[in-house]
């Protein structure tokens, strides 16, 4: 299982990265697994790891 947020802009990245972490920090491990991937999905730009381990990724890189 893993955490995916969208969005459209990349000066949103921080923001979404922010909310990802903030999720992974409240999972129990005693109920439940927590995300095996962080990732944030845009709409442009190159594909790469945050610092945080963060996924970045732009939407063109899904497709086939």
């Amino acid at each position: 299982m893993g955490a995916i947020e969208v969005k459209l802009s990349q000066n949103r990245v921080d923001e979404a990265a922010c909310n990802l972490l903030k999720l992974k920090s409240i999972v129990d491990p005693q109920t439940m697994n927590g995300p095996s991937f962080l990732t944030v999905v845009v709409a442009t730009g190159y594909a790469y790891i945050r610092p945080d381990g963060v996924h970045v990724i732009p939407i063109g890189c899904m497709r086939e």
